[in-house]
């Protein structure tokens, strides 16, 4: 990755956070500039997606390993639950149990990277012993 292209991802990186922020009430943004730090954040997004489908489209693709995708399992699934529980953003306690679950949810995606990959070889299909012993 060149250095303008990571730079066009931390730019796109603070711009949706600057939103996210916002749209949650966790920073004062007048709404004006809130949509637009949305508008561009789209906008970046888009030409990040489109530059990194390009590049990729020259490079041989490989299956992701068993411990990339148990992170992505299990960001995935901390990711709808803190959706999910995150119900009156008014109140600073109803963030509780979403931060937790945030937490929780880092440590098993380190948990399960780190068991995935040093048990590499034994995650995968079945494998059935099926030889006889004559009995």
């Amino acid at each position: 990755m060149t250095v303008w292209r990571r730079s066009l991802a931390a730019i796109t990186f603070v711009t949706g956070g600057v939103w996210f922020a916002s749209s949650f009430k966790l920073i004062a943004v007048p709404p004006r500039i809130s949509r637009g730090f949305l508008l561009t954040y789209m906008v970046l997004w888009g030409v990040s997606s489109i530059l990194d489908w390009r590049s990729r489209k020259e490079q041989p693709q490989k299956d992701p390993s068993p411990s990339q995708s148990a992170v992505g399992v299990i960001v995935a699934t901390g990711i709808v639950a803190v959706v999910a529980t995150a119900h009156d953003p008014a109140y600073a306690s109803s963030y509780v149990v979403p931060a937790i679950i945030l937490i929780a949810t880092a440590f098993l995606a380190i948990a399960a990277s780190r068991f995935a990959s040093k048990n590499q070889g034994n995650i995968g299909e079945a494998r059935f012993d099926t030889t006889s012993n004559g009995s």
